[in-house]
């Protein structure tokens, strides 16, 4: 037994053995399942199914026929493998959103872009299409190899003799082993001029044959646009790229001053319901804040989702989003990588046709030597009959004579040299041939074998011909399947800047106590004289406004909370209402983490200049503004805060200007720039005035040249001085006098640098008036001021804004 053991085993090295059995695996996936044959553009599995299909006479013509029927033919006689995968892939050639043009006409439900798979194949039942039958023209004329099926008991071809250039036609995907293949679907007609012109001009580079625009991309069978951009080229001319795919969306009104972006197209490959999940999700993660209502309404007339956007929101906004966050734009890499002779190879678009159009001479001349073969045969039976004709009355003789048909046989061929199928054919001509008619037509059919067979010699020794030939199958082919581009190339802008789609305009944004946010177009308040009665901004639960500014639409809103954190937003962002109307809770917007707002500074650019930071307790901090360029979810801290202190005011800096503090009795300080130091994010910040108890600060501001001092207080009174008139002292002094507090005045609510040219935002507890500062003279510093507008008895000022006049042009 160990003997005869000893013979049937072989000590190996298991490394060699792995390296040698994994080798060959990899290229049975390879060749065998994972990539297309360069020439007929397909998979084996796609192939089989195409060969049993025509083996079974499911031509366009006939009847449909259970698929269950087709996948066990393919099964039994060609593909050892899960009918499952047969099923899948026999299911893709039926899907018209997969398929550039499609391989299996489908009765049944052979699933959706919605996702929803395809009923058992039992169910369905299937045919070949008229474009397939371009697949198996001349297949029985020895144009291509057939080779035994894996059990040996019937044949099946290599590759099968298309007139389609199936592999950038309809394209192909698939991952082997270390390698994968993803090739896009291209317009039939592009495809066939690119060849005809190659046919035409063989000696061209394959940057000419780009050059000339024949292919201008991939055409996609869900349509959807395509950005023209470098990676579009590279497929054509390296063989890989990428271009990008975005869907075709209009914007409809549904509602009186509502409404919807309508997604008409989609990028190819994209699943409508993992879609509007990921776009539900978008919503819910507040990635896209603006979306009211999502439905997906696409039928058999095509795809239709319908997303509705909330009132007041900038629809275009909405789906620059979009495009941005989901698969509504998404990138398409191609590898035009296939088997040629055997090996795999990254094609370029010169390649790959050059490949094809050989594959189709090739074909042209076995297809016309298999005419050929079969016109000598026939020309060969025809000069034995006409051999019989000549001799008929003799041969008539030595037929009655012999006693057996091979005996006849055996005598024609030695009396007359005459082969044996030559014998034959005569033995087995009919007696009606011997009439006159019938030996004339004999002699007919000779003439015209022999012209026949003279113009087939001509194809097969002419390469000209040849090519005439392929050129005019593949023109047939355009004219009978040709369609219009779905794919719609556009030009790369890049990535669209929400601020590019946004209008360059300025608002008055509100702020309230409890932190409800709007924003107003400017001009709907008109500015009026002192003393003026302002626009009405009563709010309920006696809520009033806290803060007011200005800003451009594109503009960043920095956002301050009581903890000394910051937040951002984008001017665009805040809701656009009536300025009666209270606004929405800024919690919709941003994560306060339970925070009151402090402050707001409206800035244009996130990476220069400082920001100057003021607490109640007088305490000052200046901080480079590039710290505070990169937004993050829930704010990051500004500054540390002393126990019972908040950020009073925040204002931006380019760093040179001096700087004007002034506190609730009435005091002014004014020191310069250079006496702060830069500190960090997190930095406390220095005392910048002397307080006494129960005394806060209420303003600060730069003193930049032409600017005057606007004090007001809390019952309507005021007064605008020279900044030449408060003395820069050292920081963190008591300051002097600037408007005189007390019984009829009240105490300082807020202190402005103006111009001659602004205009003033007075917001009381019931209004706000907008005047312009020239309505108030200059007058001297320490005084009691003038009334700067007209308060019911249970009203008084709560701040005042500035309106720069560079806001007005």
């Amino acid at each position: 037994m160990e003997n005869n053991a000893s013979l049937r085993t072989k000590d190996i090295h298991i490394e060699n053995e792995l390296k040698d059995s994994y080798l060959q695996y990899a290229m049975s996936v390879i060749v065998g399942r994972a990539l297309p044959e360069v020439r007929d553009g397909l998979k084996p599995v796609h192939r089989r199914i195409i060969y049993a299909m025509f083996r079974e006479g499911l031509l366009p013509n006939k009847k449909y026929s259970k698929c269950a029927g087709v996948v066990g033919e393919v099964l039994k006689k060609y593909h050892p493998h899960g009918d499952s995968s047969v099923y899948d892939a026999m299911v893709r050639l039926a899907q018209e959103w997969n398929m550039r043009y499609t391989i299996v006409d489908g009765q049944g439900n052979f699933g959706s872009m919605e996702g929803d798979g395809a009923a058992a194949y039992r169910y369905t039942e299937a045919k070949m299409t008229k474009f397939t039958e371009k697949f198996l023209n001349d297949i029985d004329k020895e144009t291509v190899k057939m080779v035994p099926n894996f059990d040996e008991q019937t044949v099946e071809p290599t590759v099968l003799p298309t007139k389609i250039p199936t592999l950038l036609v309809n394209g192909s995907s698939g991952i082997a082993v270390g390698m994968a293949t993803n090739i896009p679907p291209h317009n039939l007609g592009e495809v066939v001029d690119a060849a005809l012109d190659l046919i035409e001009n063989p000696q061209q580079s394959v940057e000419e044959l780009v050059r000339k625009g024949f292919v201008k991309g991939p055409d996609f069978p869900t349509g959807a646009t395509m950005l023209q951009g470098p990676g579009l080229q590279d497929i054509y001319i390296n063989g890989e790229g990428a271009v990008t795919m975005k869907a075709v969306c209009s914007i409809e009104e549904f509602k009186k001053n509502r409404e919807a972006i309508i997604i008409e197209q989609v990028p190819y490959q994209t699943n409508i319901t993992t879609l509007i999940n990921q776009i539900v999700d978008l919503v819910k993660n507040g990635k896209i804040k603006d979306i009211s209502d999502i439905r997906n309404e696409t039928n058999k007339n095509g795809i239709r989702i319908v997303i509705e956007v909330k009132k007041d929101a900038d629809p275009n906004i909405v789906l620059n989003q979009l495009y941005q966050y989901s698969t509504l734009k998404s990138n398409f890499n191609a590898r035009l990588l296939a088997i040629v002779a055997g090996v795999p190879t990254i094609l370029n678009l010169k390649s790959y046709l050059h490949n094809f159009i050989d594959f189709r001479v090739e074909v042209v001349v076995k297809r016309t030597e298999f005419d050929k073969k079969k016109s000598l045969e026939r020309l060969h039976i025809l000069e034995g009959l006409t051999i019989a004709l000549d001799n008929i009355d003799d041969i008539i003789a030595l037929i009655k004579a012999s006693k057996t048909g091979a005996d006849a046989k055996e005598e024609l061929i030695s009396r007359y040299k005459l082969s044996e199928i030559q014998a034959q054919g005569i033995l087995d001509m009919k007696l009606q041939k011997l009439t006159g008619l019938e030996t004339d037509k004999i002699r007919d059919e000779f003439e015209a074998i022999v012209k026949v067979i003279e113009g087939l010699n001509f194809i097969i020794d002419n390469v000209s011909e040849q090519m005439s030939i392929v050129k005019a199958e593949m023109i047939e082919v355009r004219e009978k399947f040709n369609d219009p581009r779905r794919t719609i190339i556009v030009a790369d802008e890049g990535n669209i800047a929400i601020e590019d789609l946004i209008k360059d305009e300025d608002f008055a944004v509100m702020v309230t106590q409890n932190d409800y946010i709007k924003k107003v177009p400017i001009e709907e308040y008109r500015s009026q004289k002192r003393g003026g009665k302002g626009v009405s901004a009563n709010f309920k639960d006696e809520d009033v406004i806290k803060k007011l500014f200005v800003t451009n639409s594109r503009d960043s809103v920095l956002i301050f909370t009581s903890d000394g954190n910051i937040n951002w937003m984008k001017a665009y962002e805040i809701p656009t209402m009536k300025a009666t109307m209270k606004g929405r809770p800024i919690v919709n917007y941003i994560d306060l983490r339970g925070k009151k707002i402090t402050n707001i500074v409206n800035v244009s650019d996130l990476t220069s200049g400082y920001l100057i930071f003021l607490t109640k307790k007088g305490i000052i901090k200046k901080t480079e503004m590039k710290n505070f360029a990169k937004p993050r979810n829930g704010g990051i801290k500004a500054i540390n805060l002393d126990e019972g202190d908040t950020v009073l005011s925040v204002i931006y800096t380019h760093g040179d200007s001096d700087i004007v503090c002034e506190s609730n009795v009435g005091m002014s300080i004014r020191f310069k720039q250079t006496d702060l130091s830069i500190l960090g994010r997190t930095a406390r910040g220095v005392k910048a005035m002397n307080l006494r108890a129960g005394e806060e600060v209420v303003g600060i501001e730069l003193a930049q040249p032409g600017k005057t001092l606007l004090t007001v207080t809390k019952k309507g009174f005021g007064k605008r001085t020279l900044l030449s008139q408060y003395t820069t002292i050292k920081r963190a002094g008591r300051g002097v006098l600037d408007i005189k507090t007390g019984p009829r005045n009240g105490k300082v609510v807020t202190m402005n640098a103006v111009n001659e040219e602004d205009d003033l935002f007075i917001i009381t507890k019931k209004k706000v008036v907008r005047t312009p500062v020239s309505d108030f003279r200059i007058i001297s510093r320490n005084t009691m001021g003038v009334k700067v507008v007209n308060l019911d008895e249970d009203d008084e000022i709560l701040s005042v804004e500035v309106i720069s006049a560079e806001h007005e042009e």
